[in-house]
């Protein structure tokens, strides 16, 4: 039945392979912590995985729980008001392993993170250019060309940087969520509420950091009204991710088109058609923290002025967030699934 693991009897050597893909995602996050050699000694540990994925996700969870915040200088990721992003996203993501071998559902958990990481990069470099734009600290064209000049020259420490580490925190908790749903057959209004609830709570972690790096003048508190405004923007956004897609495929389907052709296209086109609606909220967002003394009609200028390179700068942000993403995340569910014979 839903939500209870089939007898060891049925999963016959699965669990060796759930566990390979536990250690070798593990091992991957590692590379974020601000001290990897700390993790040496957790590796020769992964083979306890043989005891459960619960019990072993959750001793790399605890090797380095809590991030010493460090209060000098001002502005840049010295500055992060909360755990560093690092730790945060191996935490995150062992329990979320967790969960997903006590549900039964891992390989599904280990295609949403690996998708995660995939995908991080290029929409770090995005995400930094439109909050750098509209804070007025530079122009999103120099910072396109600034993210992309590292990432090909430096890229290993363009991927395993904090900036980048805040990205695969929201989406590592969104596909994983996801994925996990699916896995459970809930509902459409479930899945939404599910996928929801885990995007807002990282997303408002991510946005508010970022915001205070890519912004100007002392750093501040991110306002209530701000928040709102994202929750408002992630709630367009996962419709149009995870409860639109379906019913416009099956509208494709049933006007003759292929069903992996119909499922792809409506993946793809939905996260980009949905930021029209949403990019309004996420530049009001910005507004309030990096200008809280504008007036309405202030706002709404700025709204005018910076709507048009936003919308296009994050259209090209759905592509691999949840376009591309999403499908790199369907089809790696089902190559996971093949290997280790799971739901």
């Amino acid at each position: 039945s839903i939500g209870k693991r089939p007898p060891q009897s049925q999963r016959g050597g699965n669990i060796t392979m759930n566990h390979h893909l536990h250690a070798m995602l593990l091992i991957a996050l590692a590379s974020y912590l601000p001290h990897p050699s700390s993790c040496a000694p957790l590796l020769p540990r992964l083979p306890l995985l043989s005891q459960s994925p619960r019990s072993s996700a959750l001793q790399l969870a605890s090797a380095r729980p809590v991030a010493k915040i460090n209060k000098k200088g001002a502005g840049g990721l010295s500055q992060i008001s909360g755990p560093e992003p690092g730790i945060v996203a191996c935490t995150g993501s062992a329990l979320f392993l967790a969960l997903g071998g006590a549900l039964g559902c891992a390989p599904r958990v280990f295609a949403g993170l690996t998708t995660a990481l995939v995908i991080s990069g290029p929409i770090q470099i995005l995400d930094i250019a439109i909050m750098e734009n509209a804070s007025g600290k530079r122009k999103m064209v120099d910072g396109l060309k600034a993210g992309t000049e590292k990432l090909i020259h430096c890229p290993v420490t363009f991927l395993k940087s904090q900036e980048t580490a805040l990205v695969y925190c929201l989406f590592g908790a969104t596909y994983a969520t996801a994925n996990i749903c699916k896995a459970l057959a809930t509902p459409l209004a479930a899945t939404l509420a599910a996928t929801t609830v885990a995007n807002m709570g990282a997303c408002f972690y991510k946005d508010a950091e970022l915001a205070r790096i890519c912004g100007q003048g002392p750093r501040r508190e991110f306002p209530k009204l701000g928040f709102a405004n994202l929750a408002a923007r992630d709630m367009l956004s996962m419709g149009s991710t995870f409860t639109i897609p379906p019913v416009l495929a099956a509208v494709f389907q049933s006007a003759g088109m292929q069903a992996k052709i119909a499922a792809d296209a409506a993946q793809i086109m939905c996260p980009v058609i949905g930021q029209t609606i949403q990019v309004p909220f996420h530049l009001t967002a910005l507004s309030l923290y990096n200008h809280p003394n504008w007036t309405l009609s202030e706002r709404i200028e700025s709204l005018k002025e910076l709507y048009v390179p936003t919308l296009l700068a994050r259209m090209a942000r759905a592509l691999p967030c949840y376009g591309a993403g999403g499908v790199l995340n369907t089809n790696l569910q089902s190559a996971c699934l093949s290997l280790a014979g799971g739901r």
